[in-house]
């Protein structure tokens, strides 16, 4: 790990810059991804949970901005619909409202199940043998997914989902001990940036709720 002195906690509740604003990002979202690069090379456990953390972030950012959508068409819709029990646009609303529940749960999913293999690719080091199967073979077009499913097995693992949750898992584990036990200031940056308060007075937050909120 790099100088701890030279490093310098974000607040989860201060201001970040306008280029922040402008790409949507909230506070919290913005913090873990400034802690992602600044570990870069330095810690690879904090790093990756900088990671997870800044794209579960973004997941549920997205998911609660359709949320919000699908509230408004249906509040619309309903009120048409009490005007009056025929009216198409009120039945339409409440249509769009339901269709936009879908997408977002579709959404969701897809998104997680993406983040999911790009954790896994890069905890195997799936590109790294893509990228060495192509330099000894300039004309080879390797399949990921078959290399992938080749490291699993070598690992240990079943699935993808099994690889990951054990990822989720060592990393809470690390996150823990380094920030609720041992107080390490990047670790505390990274625990309030999940939306928890770290004391280590009481031990808390604990592995599984840390897990809980890297995924979730």
């Amino acid at each position: 790990m790099g100088d701890k002195g030279s490093f310098s906690c974000p607040s989860p509740e201060a201001p970040y810059i306008p280029i922040a604003k402008a790409r949507g990002l909230s506070a919290l979202n913005y913090n873990l991804e400034k802690l992602e690069k600044e570990t870069a090379g330095k810690d690879a456990n904090l790093n990756l949970a900088a990671n997870i953390g800044a794209s579960t972030q973004e997941i549920n950012r997205k998911k609660s901005a359709a949320t919000a959508l699908k509230g408004a068409a249906m509040i619309v819709g309903g009120g048409l619909l009490l005007a009056s029990a025929a009216t198409p646009v009120g039945w339409l609303l409440l249509g769009v409202a339901g269709t936009i529940g879908g997408i977002t749960a579709i959404y969701k999913f897809y998104k997680k199940r993406t983040r999911k293999e790009e954790i896994v690719d890069r905890f195997l080091g799936v590109d790294k043998k893509v990228a060495e199967l192509q330099a000894a073979d300039p004309q080879a077009k390797p399949d990921k997914s078959v290399i992938r499913g080749s490291l699993l097995q070598q690992n240990g693992f079943n699935s993808v989902g099994q690889c990951y949750s054990q990822i989720i898992t060592d990393l809470a584990h690390t996150v823990y001990k380094k920030g609720v036990l041992e107080s390490d200031p990047q670790y505390i940056t990274l625990i309030k940036n999940i939306g928890l308060t770290p004391d280590s007075k009481k031990k808390t937050p604990k592995v599984d709720l840390i897990a809980k909120k890297l995924h979730t």
